[in-house]
């Protein structure tokens, strides 16, 4: 395995447990997806992406998640 394919090993593994976060705290505040998207100016389908660990965040949206 070279340097690029570790890169984005890891950046795989890190999309999938920022997603794991992502989900975990919109239960824990008792949001749908629906509410999340709303409320984070975000589309349902990328919330979706976003907890599956199948969407790249940008800072961006990593701050509007967050509100």
């Amino acid at each position: 395995m070279d340097d690029y394919d570790a890169f984005h090993e890891e950046t795989l593994i890190l999309l999938k447990w920022i997603g794991i976060v992502v989900q975990e705290e919109r239960k824990r505040q008792g949001m749908s997806r629906k509410d999340l998207a709303r409320k984070s100016g975000l589309s349902e389908p990328e919330i979706a992406l976003i907890e599956q660990g199948k969407k790249n965040l940008l800072f961006e949206t990593q701050r509007q998640i967050s509100k």
